[in-house]
């Protein structure tokens, strides 16, 4: 802990007192349980609690845990998001508050958090999803339970919140259930613990990567996005360029024929992970039957890649992306063909659409105008071939310099 100067003692003791009293943080939660419009997890509210943790240390614990318990050892499922919002508000200043804490104390934190994780994911709602989801997130960088696991989990070594990590990871998906909401909420929390770690999620990385590949078919809505969400993430972490300094990367980079290849190429596991999902595709588009038949596991598949393209194409790590323009643009236009789907055959336009307008790099022109220009020649349909010209049209213009 913090040695404090002797001049602060009269001040620090006067802290402990008001700190102390069990009337101030009473006072305080209700002041955080107002209602209000926001569904998210307020800065000022958090650093508030955090700064008094980190100044007084474990002392005012004795009288907090108590008052949050309050809130999450009643039935949270009828408290309302306000008053989950102020819990996760609270968590998140303590648990980010602790960081230099002895380590009995923080392992006193712990112990008293780790057994209402399943509480509280069980709880959660559609209205409350968002705060948790930011204490979560931000416990790492600087962490409603995703609000909160992103508050806890955000920039910070995974090690230091280790049964926090352990119980996000310990959550798969159940392709057998029938609870949409309840499954989406699990993979919302996975999602949320994968931003917050970045290139650190790596050694859980593959098993999520398998089990998303074999959601893609899903029948809910909301598992389909929370998956194709997920796989966008895991994708960008594989990319993750790490060099000791600049000379070694510059190096790197005069050895190697396209030294550019160091930053925006995937590795070979990932294309060939896309071109096995074009062959998924164009079998269930094989055994496609009409819409009218009800809901077709190549129509679930393709909207589940498309809003990932969709997502990875406006992020910045634009190279995730790329493997999927140049393997799987004849598919999308095929997308397009689905006459009895709106959803898909809209969907696919819009992300065509977007497709055109992506800065390519210079080595991966070529590839993606041959294919373009394959379909332009080959396509035994004359709407992929009028389909084909403004997307070429697109990709090969003119670009205006910024």
């Amino acid at each position: 802990m913090v040695e404090w100067e002797s001049g602060s003692t009269a001040a620090l003791e006067h802290l402990r007192t008001v700190f102390a009293d069990a009337t101030f943080w009473k006072t305080l939660i209700r002041h955080l349980a107002q209602e209000h419009t926001r569904d998210y997890m307020a800065a000022d509210n958090t650093a508030l609690v955090k700064s008094i943790f980190q100044i007084l240390g474990a002392g005012p614990l004795a009288v907090v845990l108590p008052l949050v318990d309050e809130l999450l050892l009643s039935d949270l499922r009828e408290i309302d998001r306000h008053h989950q919002r102020a819990a996760a508000e609270v968590i998140g200043g303590m648990f980010r508050g602790s960081k230099h804490w002895p380590l009995d104390d923080q392992r006193r934190l712990w112990d008293w958090l780790e057994p209402k994780f399943e509480r509280i994911l069980d709880a959660i709602s559609p209205d409350t999803q968002v705060a948790w989801e930011m204490l979560v997130r931000r416990a790492v960088l600087r962490s409603e339970l995703t609000a909160q696991i992103e508050y806890i989990l955000s920039g910070r070594d995974p090690r230091r919140n280790m049964p926090l990590v352990s119980f996000a990871t310990s959550l798969h998906l159940d392709l057998r259930s029938s609870a949409a909401f309840a499954q989406a909420k699990r993979e919302f929390v996975v999602s949320t613990t994968i931003k917050s770690l970045e290139w650190q999620f790596e050694p859980w990385a593959r098993t999520y990567e398998a089990e998303y590949w074999d959601a893609l078919t899903s029948p809910f809505a909301e598992v389909r996005s929370a998956v194709s969400e997920n796989l966008r993430q895991l994708a960008e972490i594989r990319l993750h360029p790490s060099f000791r300094s600049v000379d070694a990367l510059l190096e790197r980079g005069r050895a190697s024929d396209t030294g550019l290849s160091l930053l925006v190429d995937v590795d070979a596991a990932f294309r060939q992970r896309v071109v096995e999902l074009r062959a998924s595709l164009e079998r269930w588009r094989a055994e496609r039957k009409p819409a009218s038949s009800g809901s077709q596991p190549y129509d679930q598949a393709a909207l589940t890649v498309l809003a990932w393209i969709w997502a990875a194409a406006q992020d910045h790590r634009l190279a995730v992306v790329l493997p999927f323009v140049e393997t799987l643009v004849p598919e999308l236009f095929c997308m397009q063909e689905m006459l009895d789907n709106d959803e898909l055959r809209e969907t696919a336009r819009s992300v065509l659409g977007l497709v055109a307008s992506l800065p390519f790099p210079a080595s991966h022109v070529r590839p993606v105008m041959t294919t373009l220009l394959g379909l332009l020649r080959t396509s035994a349909s004359w709407r992929v071939r009028l389909d084909v010209l403004p997307v070429l049209q697109g990709a090969c213009g003119p670009r205006r310099r910024r």
